[in-house]
């Protein structure tokens, strides 16, 4: 297959090694400036003869795959992604190969059997892949810690009754025991979103791993990436609003008073409601834009 842009236009055609029949054409006569009538016959059906394509999507995307390429080989799969799921196996190219091309080349076809998503027998992947798995999955460790080791003590607290809203004023006793600040609850609520999306993550790592990774799972990993940053976003928004109270009453020498432990929950209640509805909105956009 041959794609070049001319005159600002994308123009392709397929080479082929035999004629294939005009079933389905269409025949135009065109008036050109000399006034001279010229018959254009388009053949319009050669995809139902041929068993493969060189390209990937709709969009003809080639069918390639940097597998030698450090930091791209998890994000750049082998995959045939058609609306109609015409050409949804991907295949090496020789007949009687097993795996893709050493350049990285394959084709998209109407039978199988399907290559496996990842290239899995190159330095490449094993580095890429095993640092993600070792990095994220610190991450999730260390967030986890986090979620734990601050929601351990307001549950001690509550349960034994000795939680009160942190005192303010400058009349607290000296060998009083300090009760749990609500501030640690946004540190809390911030570490969450972090946990889930390092563990979908980690999936992600897992099935390139065992080789089922599937279009169905970057779809939800779109989802929950927009629901991660829009949590992540607007919690920090409440954070720096807090913290600006802080500047404005410390430069008026005054206390400034936790927000209540109600307060913090519905807050982060609902950037969390929020954030999955921005994010179900925009999976549906694609669904109400093919209606």
């Amino acid at each position: 297959m041959k794609t070049n842009y001319l005159k600002g236009v994308l123009h392709s055609f397929v080479c082929c090694d035999s004629i294939l029949p005009v079933e389905d054409s269409i025949t135009m006569t065109v008036d050109d400036e000399n006034h001279h009538n010229t018959n254009i016959t388009t053949e319009t059906s050669f995809l139902n003869h041929v068993e493969c394509v060189p390209y990937r999507t709709d969009y003809y995307e080639p069918a390639f795959v940097r597998q030698h390429e450090f930091g791209s080989i998890f994000f750049s799969r082998i995959s045939c992604t058609f609306p109609d799921n015409k050409f949804q196996f991907p295949r090496p190219i020789g007949t009687n190969d097993t795996k893709i091309s050493s350049a990285g080349w394959y084709q998209c076809c109407k039978t199988g059997p399907a290559l496996p998503p990842y290239v899995q027998d190159t330095a490449a992947f094993r580095i890429e892949i095993y640092t993600y798995l070792v990095i994220y999955t610190i991450a999730a460790i260390a967030s986890l810690l986090v979620v734990i080791g601050l929601l351990i003590p307001l549950l001690i607290q509550l349960k034994n009754g000795s939680y009160k809203r942190a005192a303010s004023g400058r009349n607290r006793g000296q060998g009083q025991k300090l009760s749990f600040s609500t501030y640690n609850l946004y540190v809390m609520y911030l570490a969450i979103p972090d946990l889930c999306y390092l563990l979908f993550f980690i999936s992600g790592v897992g099935r390139a791993i065992h080789q089922t990774h599937s279009s169905n799972w970057w779809v939800s990993f779109g989802v929950i990436a927009v629901a991660y940053a829009t949590a992540n976003l607007s919690i920090n928004a409440i954070v720096c609003h807090q913290l600006l109270l802080m500047l404005r009453n410390s430069h008026c020498e005054q206390r400034t008073a936790p927000p209540s432990l109600t307060r913090v929950n519905l807050q982060c209640g609902a950037v969390y409601v929020y954030s999955v509805k921005v994010s179900c909105f925009l999976a549906l956009v694609p669904v109400w834009n093919s209606l």
